[in-house]
């Protein structure tokens, strides 16, 4: 029951990691592309990672 406990936490974490990686891709490439400059593509960068953070932590807790 404890190891499907973490290996859900393991499976959180590795998704977390998987889309703030997109989206640190995402923002780079739209930089590179000259779609909006660097500090457009900071602040989206930022709140999106914010929001991402907080989902999880909501997740976690709403599975558990």
């Amino acid at each position: 029951m404890v190891f499907f406990i973490y290996k859900k936490t393991m499976i959180m974490h590795i998704l977390e990691m998987l889309i703030l990686t997109i989206l640190a891709a995402m923002s780079l490439l739209g930089v590179y592309l000259n779609i909006y400059d660097r500090y457009t593509a900071l602040l989206v960068f930022t709140s999106i990672s914010v929001g991402a953070y907080l989902t999880a932590k909501w997740l976690k807790k709403n599975i558990q």
